[in-house]
Protein backbone atom coordinates (compact mmCIF):
# COMPACT_ATOMS: atom_id res chain seq x y z
CA UNK A 1 0.00 0.00 0.00
CA UNK A 2 1.26 3.53 -0.89
CA UNK A 3 1.10 6.26 2.04
CA UNK A 4 1.07 9.64 1.23
CA UNK A 5 4.05 10.25 2.78
CA UNK A 6 5.69 7.67 0.61
CA UNK A 7 4.09 9.48 -2.36
CA UNK A 8 5.36 12.84 -1.05
CA UNK A 9 8.80 11.60 -0.37
CA UNK A 10 8.96 10.49 -4.04
CA UNK A 11 7.92 13.23 -5.29
CA UNK A 12 10.69 15.58 -3.53
CA UNK A 13 13.52 13.08 -4.40
CA UNK A 14 12.46 13.20 -8.09
CA UNK A 15 12.12 17.32 -7.58
CA UNK A 16 15.76 17.30 -6.84
CA UNK A 17 17.21 15.01 -9.41
CA UNK A 18 15.35 16.76 -12.13
CA UNK A 19 16.39 20.04 -10.73
CA UNK A 20 19.95 18.64 -11.09
CA UNK A 21 19.65 16.77 -14.20
CA UNK A 22 17.98 20.28 -16.46
CA UNK A 23 20.23 22.68 -14.28
CA UNK A 24 23.01 20.51 -16.21
CA UNK A 25 21.05 20.14 -19.31
CA UNK A 26 20.13 23.79 -19.82
CA UNK A 27 23.81 25.00 -19.34
CA UNK A 28 26.01 22.05 -20.67
CA UNK A 29 28.27 23.79 -23.89
CA UNK A 30 26.96 26.04 -26.11
CA UNK A 31 22.86 24.89 -24.78
CA UNK A 32 21.80 28.27 -23.53
CA UNK A 33 23.13 30.18 -27.07
CA UNK A 34 21.04 27.62 -28.94
CA UNK A 35 18.15 27.75 -26.71
CA UNK A 36 16.01 30.21 -29.28
CA UNK A 37 16.64 27.71 -31.71
CA UNK A 38 15.21 24.80 -29.53
CA UNK A 39 12.23 27.02 -28.87
CA UNK A 40 11.60 28.25 -32.19
CA UNK A 41 11.74 24.95 -33.39
CA UNK A 42 9.31 23.67 -30.66
CA UNK A 43 6.50 25.76 -32.65
CA UNK A 44 7.64 25.24 -36.13
CA UNK A 45 6.95 21.38 -35.73
CA UNK A 46 3.61 21.83 -34.66
CA UNK A 47 3.04 24.18 -38.58
CA UNK A 48 5.14 21.71 -40.45
CA UNK A 49 7.84 24.46 -41.26
CA UNK A 50 11.49 24.43 -41.59
CA UNK A 51 13.28 25.29 -38.63
CA UNK A 52 16.99 26.48 -37.86
CA UNK A 53 19.80 24.58 -36.17
CA UNK A 54 23.29 26.25 -35.51
CA UNK A 55 22.19 28.89 -37.79
CA UNK A 56 21.33 26.57 -40.76
CA UNK A 57 17.76 25.87 -42.56
CA UNK A 58 16.44 22.22 -41.34
CA UNK A 59 13.89 20.17 -42.22
CA UNK A 60 13.72 16.05 -40.74
CA UNK A 61 10.52 14.74 -41.44
CA UNK A 62 11.31 11.80 -38.22
CA UNK A 63 10.97 14.65 -36.01
CA UNK A 64 6.78 15.85 -37.28
CA UNK A 65 5.43 13.68 -34.57
CA UNK A 66 7.14 14.33 -31.56
CA UNK A 67 4.59 17.11 -30.80
CA UNK A 68 3.70 16.21 -27.59
CA UNK A 69 6.43 18.74 -25.56
CA UNK A 70 5.55 21.68 -28.75
CA UNK A 71 1.98 21.04 -27.88
CA UNK A 72 2.21 21.19 -23.79
CA UNK A 73 4.58 24.54 -24.48
CA UNK A 74 2.39 26.07 -26.56
CA UNK A 75 -0.66 26.05 -24.38
CA UNK A 76 1.67 26.86 -21.75
CA UNK A 77 2.69 30.16 -23.22
CA UNK A 78 -0.80 31.26 -24.45
CA UNK A 79 -1.83 31.47 -20.86
CA UNK A 80 1.05 34.66 -21.05
CA UNK A 81 2.17 34.22 -17.58
CA UNK A 82 5.42 33.16 -18.63
CA UNK A 83 7.52 33.84 -21.89
CA UNK A 84 8.92 31.16 -24.21
CA UNK A 85 12.34 30.78 -22.48
CA UNK A 86 10.69 30.53 -18.48
CA UNK A 87 8.01 27.64 -19.75
CA UNK A 88 10.22 25.87 -21.69
CA UNK A 89 12.54 25.54 -18.74
CA UNK A 90 9.68 25.13 -16.22
CA UNK A 91 8.47 22.33 -18.84
CA UNK A 92 11.95 20.27 -18.61
CA UNK A 93 11.91 20.79 -15.36
CA UNK A 94 7.96 19.05 -14.85
CA UNK A 95 8.54 16.42 -17.32
CA UNK A 96 12.19 15.62 -15.93
CA UNK A 97 10.42 15.29 -12.07
CA UNK A 98 7.54 12.92 -14.01
CA UNK A 99 10.16 10.85 -15.45
CA UNK A 100 12.07 10.05 -12.86
CA UNK A 101 8.61 10.01 -10.52
CA UNK A 102 7.00 7.16 -13.29
CA UNK A 103 10.80 5.54 -12.81
CA UNK A 104 10.65 5.29 -9.40
CA UNK A 105 6.64 3.98 -8.92
CA UNK A 106 7.47 1.59 -12.31
CA UNK A 107 10.38 0.14 -9.84
CA UNK A 108 7.93 -0.39 -6.51
CA UNK A 109 5.52 -1.70 -9.47
CA UNK A 110 7.03 -4.58 -9.16
CA UNK A 111 6.37 -5.96 -6.02
CA UNK A 112 8.60 -6.55 -3.91
CA UNK A 113 11.16 -3.84 -4.72
CA UNK A 114 11.70 -1.49 -1.77
CA UNK A 115 11.66 2.31 -1.64
CA UNK A 116 15.35 2.73 -1.42
CA UNK A 117 15.81 0.51 -4.33
CA UNK A 118 13.44 2.43 -6.64
CA UNK A 119 15.49 5.65 -5.22
CA UNK A 120 18.10 4.19 -6.40
CA UNK A 121 16.64 3.56 -9.82
CA UNK A 122 15.63 7.12 -9.93
CA UNK A 123 19.55 8.23 -9.36
CA UNK A 124 20.71 6.15 -12.03
CA UNK A 125 18.36 7.29 -14.21
CA UNK A 126 19.18 10.59 -13.56
CA UNK A 127 23.12 9.95 -13.87
CA UNK A 128 22.25 8.29 -17.32
CA UNK A 129 20.14 11.42 -18.06
CA UNK A 130 23.37 13.24 -17.66
CA UNK A 131 25.60 11.39 -19.61
CA UNK A 132 23.84 12.34 -22.40
CA UNK A 133 24.03 15.65 -22.72
CA UNK A 134 27.19 15.68 -24.79
CA UNK A 135 26.18 17.97 -27.55
CA UNK A 136 24.86 21.77 -27.94
CA UNK A 137 21.40 21.28 -28.30
CA UNK A 138 18.55 20.10 -26.16
CA UNK A 139 16.12 17.84 -27.00
CA UNK A 140 13.35 18.22 -24.76
CA UNK A 141 11.28 14.72 -25.97
CA UNK A 142 14.44 12.85 -24.43
CA UNK A 143 12.75 13.04 -20.73
CA UNK A 144 9.46 12.32 -22.10
CA UNK A 145 10.79 9.30 -23.54
CA UNK A 146 12.06 7.93 -20.13
CA UNK A 147 8.67 8.10 -18.71
CA UNK A 148 7.08 5.86 -21.77
CA UNK A 149 9.66 3.92 -21.55
CA UNK A 150 9.55 3.09 -17.68
CA UNK A 151 5.42 2.35 -18.30
CA UNK A 152 6.03 -0.19 -20.76
CA UNK A 153 8.37 -2.05 -19.11
CA UNK A 154 6.64 -2.05 -15.69
CA UNK A 155 3.21 -2.94 -18.04
CA UNK A 156 5.21 -5.76 -20.27
CA UNK A 157 6.56 -7.12 -16.70
CA UNK A 158 3.42 -7.62 -15.21
CA UNK A 159 1.55 -8.77 -18.48
CA UNK A 160 -1.09 -6.00 -18.99
CA UNK A 161 -1.30 -6.26 -22.62
CA UNK A 162 -3.91 -3.50 -22.79
CA UNK A 163 -2.18 -1.10 -20.64
CA UNK A 164 1.32 -1.46 -22.67
CA UNK A 165 -0.94 -1.00 -25.93
CA UNK A 166 -2.37 2.66 -24.58
CA UNK A 167 1.16 3.80 -23.03
CA UNK A 168 2.36 2.75 -26.62
CA UNK A 169 -0.15 4.73 -28.22
CA UNK A 170 0.45 7.97 -26.08
CA UNK A 171 3.96 7.74 -26.46
CA UNK A 172 3.82 8.27 -30.30
CA UNK A 173 3.43 11.79 -29.47
CA UNK A 174 6.83 11.83 -28.38
CA UNK A 175 9.19 9.27 -30.22
CA UNK A 176 8.70 6.25 -32.44
CA UNK A 177 10.31 4.64 -29.75
CA UNK A 178 7.02 3.58 -29.25
CA UNK A 179 7.06 0.68 -31.11
CA UNK A 180 9.45 -0.90 -28.69
CA UNK A 181 6.65 -2.14 -26.46
CA UNK A 182 5.92 -4.33 -28.78
CA UNK A 183 9.54 -6.20 -28.71
CA UNK A 184 9.52 -6.25 -25.08
CA UNK A 185 6.71 -8.63 -25.35
CA UNK A 186 7.69 -10.79 -28.27
CA UNK A 187 10.72 -11.37 -25.82
CA UNK A 188 8.68 -11.73 -22.94
CA UNK A 189 5.69 -13.99 -24.17
CA UNK A 190 6.37 -14.61 -27.57
CA UNK A 191 8.20 -17.93 -26.96
CA UNK A 192 7.99 -20.44 -24.46
CA UNK A 193 10.82 -21.66 -22.34
CA UNK A 194 12.17 -23.52 -25.48
CA UNK A 195 11.92 -20.52 -27.71
CA UNK A 196 9.45 -22.04 -29.40
CA UNK A 197 7.10 -19.67 -30.95
CA UNK A 198 3.62 -18.99 -29.55
CA UNK A 199 1.57 -17.57 -32.42
CA UNK A 200 -1.13 -15.57 -30.32
CA UNK A 201 1.44 -13.28 -28.46
CA UNK A 202 3.69 -12.81 -31.34
CA UNK A 203 0.62 -11.49 -33.15
CA UNK A 204 -0.05 -9.18 -29.74
CA UNK A 205 3.32 -7.81 -30.54
CA UNK A 206 3.21 -7.51 -33.90
CA UNK A 207 0.43 -4.82 -33.15
CA UNK A 208 1.67 -3.22 -30.64
CA UNK A 209 4.43 -2.92 -33.16
CA UNK A 210 2.48 -1.72 -36.59
CA UNK A 211 -0.27 0.52 -34.55
CA UNK A 212 2.00 2.81 -32.56
CA UNK A 213 4.04 3.41 -35.71
CA UNK A 214 1.18 3.60 -37.57
CA UNK A 215 0.25 6.59 -34.93
CA UNK A 216 3.63 7.98 -35.86
CA UNK A 217 3.17 8.34 -39.00
CA UNK A 218 -0.82 9.95 -38.95
CA UNK A 219 1.20 12.53 -36.30
CA UNK A 220 3.88 13.16 -39.28
CA UNK A 221 1.21 13.72 -42.23
CA UNK A 222 -1.25 15.13 -40.11
CA UNK A 223 1.31 18.28 -38.37
CA UNK A 224 3.79 18.11 -41.68
CA UNK A 225 2.04 17.09 -44.49
CA UNK A 226 2.94 14.63 -47.34
CA UNK A 227 6.66 15.48 -47.68
CA UNK A 228 6.98 13.84 -43.61
CA UNK A 229 5.80 10.34 -44.32
CA UNK A 230 7.67 10.15 -47.73
CA UNK A 231 10.96 7.20 -48.31
CA UNK A 232 13.26 9.16 -45.88
CA UNK A 233 10.39 9.69 -42.67
CA UNK A 234 12.68 7.42 -41.08
CA UNK A 235 16.28 7.20 -42.71
CA UNK A 236 18.55 4.40 -42.30
CA UNK A 237 22.24 6.64 -40.91
CA UNK A 238 24.40 3.27 -39.11
CA UNK A 239 26.87 3.70 -42.11
CA UNK A 240 27.63 7.25 -42.28
CA UNK A 241 26.55 8.12 -38.49
CA UNK A 242 29.41 4.99 -37.82
CA UNK A 243 32.14 6.46 -40.28
CA UNK A 244 31.36 10.41 -39.17
CA UNK A 245 31.41 9.49 -35.43
CA UNK A 246 34.23 7.27 -35.60
CA UNK A 247 36.63 9.83 -37.47
CA UNK A 248 35.57 12.34 -34.78
CA UNK A 249 37.03 9.63 -32.21
CA UNK A 250 40.39 9.64 -34.18
CA UNK A 251 40.78 13.14 -34.43
CA UNK A 252 39.64 15.07 -31.49
CA UNK A 253 41.01 12.74 -28.56
CA UNK A 254 39.58 13.18 -25.62
CA UNK A 255 38.69 11.37 -22.35
CA UNK A 256 35.12 13.36 -22.58
CA UNK A 257 34.08 11.87 -25.89
CA UNK A 258 30.74 10.24 -27.01
CA UNK A 259 32.11 6.67 -27.01
CA UNK A 260 33.71 7.48 -23.32
CA UNK A 261 30.70 8.91 -21.88
CA UNK A 262 29.08 5.82 -23.24
CA UNK A 263 30.93 3.59 -21.63
CA UNK A 264 30.54 5.50 -18.29
CA UNK A 265 26.46 5.76 -18.88
CA UNK A 266 26.12 1.77 -19.46
CA UNK A 267 28.73 0.19 -17.20
CA UNK A 268 27.04 0.54 -14.07
CA UNK A 269 23.51 -1.30 -15.13
CA UNK A 270 25.05 -4.05 -17.63
CA UNK A 271 27.42 -5.01 -14.53
CA UNK A 272 24.36 -4.81 -12.18
CA UNK A 273 22.67 -7.27 -14.50
CA UNK A 274 25.78 -9.12 -15.35
CA UNK A 275 26.79 -9.77 -11.51
CA UNK A 276 23.16 -11.25 -10.67
CA UNK A 277 22.54 -13.17 -13.81
CA UNK A 278 22.48 -16.43 -12.43
CA UNK A 279 19.88 -15.62 -10.12
CA UNK A 280 17.30 -13.88 -12.41
CA UNK A 281 13.89 -14.97 -13.35
CA UNK A 282 13.31 -16.02 -16.86
CA UNK A 283 10.96 -12.83 -18.07
CA UNK A 284 14.42 -10.39 -15.94
CA UNK A 285 17.08 -12.17 -18.97
CA UNK A 286 14.31 -11.81 -21.80
CA UNK A 287 13.62 -8.14 -21.27
CA UNK A 288 17.97 -7.79 -21.27
CA UNK A 289 17.56 -9.88 -24.55
CA UNK A 290 15.14 -7.28 -26.01
CA UNK A 291 17.38 -4.68 -24.84
CA UNK A 292 20.35 -5.97 -26.94
CA UNK A 293 17.89 -6.18 -29.90
CA UNK A 294 16.56 -2.90 -29.38
CA UNK A 295 20.15 -1.54 -29.18
CA UNK A 296 21.13 -3.01 -32.71
CA UNK A 297 17.80 -1.81 -34.11
CA UNK A 298 18.84 1.65 -32.27
CA UNK A 299 21.97 1.73 -34.03
CA UNK A 300 21.14 1.58 -37.63
CA UNK A 301 18.11 4.64 -37.36
CA UNK A 302 20.68 6.54 -34.96
CA UNK A 303 23.33 9.14 -34.45
CA UNK A 304 25.61 7.14 -32.28
CA UNK A 305 27.14 10.56 -31.06
CA UNK A 306 23.64 11.73 -28.98
CA UNK A 307 23.50 8.94 -26.55
CA UNK A 308 19.69 10.06 -25.85
CA UNK A 309 19.00 7.26 -28.39
CA UNK A 310 19.65 4.51 -25.94
CA UNK A 311 17.87 5.84 -23.37
CA UNK A 312 14.83 3.39 -23.90
CA UNK A 313 17.68 0.79 -23.32
CA UNK A 314 19.24 2.49 -20.42
CA UNK A 315 15.98 2.44 -18.43
CA UNK A 316 15.19 -1.46 -19.01
CA UNK A 317 18.66 -2.38 -18.01
CA UNK A 318 17.90 -0.20 -14.80
CA UNK A 319 14.51 -1.50 -14.08
CA UNK A 320 15.37 -5.00 -15.09
CA UNK A 321 18.43 -4.58 -12.41
CA UNK A 322 16.51 -2.41 -9.42
CA UNK A 323 13.61 -5.59 -9.93
CA UNK A 324 15.81 -8.50 -9.47
CA UNK A 325 18.22 -7.30 -6.88
CA UNK A 326 14.88 -6.79 -5.16
CA UNK A 327 14.22 -10.46 -5.70
CA UNK A 328 17.61 -11.58 -4.97
CA UNK A 329 18.01 -9.95 -1.52
CA UNK A 330 14.60 -11.80 -0.32
CA UNK A 331 16.03 -15.15 -1.94
CA UNK A 332 19.08 -14.79 0.25
CA UNK A 333 18.02 -12.92 3.63
CA UNK A 334 18.40 -14.71 7.02
CA UNK A 335 16.65 -14.17 10.24
CA UNK A 336 18.20 -13.28 12.82
CA UNK A 337 17.71 -14.21 15.85
CA UNK A 338 16.95 -10.77 18.77
CA UNK A 339 20.07 -10.14 21.12
CA UNK A 340 18.52 -11.03 24.87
Amino acid sequence: MRTPGQVIASLLLAACFALVVVFVSSYQGERQENRPEIIQMQFDLLEGKDYVINGQPMYLAAFQNRVLFPLLLTNLTRLDVLDANDAFLLLRLATTALALWVVYWAARGFGSVSAKLAAAAMLLVAYGLICTFGYNWEHPTDMLDVMFMAGMVWATATHRGILLLLIALAAAANRESAAFGGVLWAFCYGFNERWRPNWGELGRSFLLIALPYAVVLGLRYLFGGARAVVNETQLITAFTSFEKELNALIDYTSPFNWLALGAAMFVPPVVWVVSNWRTMYPIQRRLVYASAVLTFITFWFGILSELRIFLPIFVILVLTAVWNESARMERTAVTVAPLR
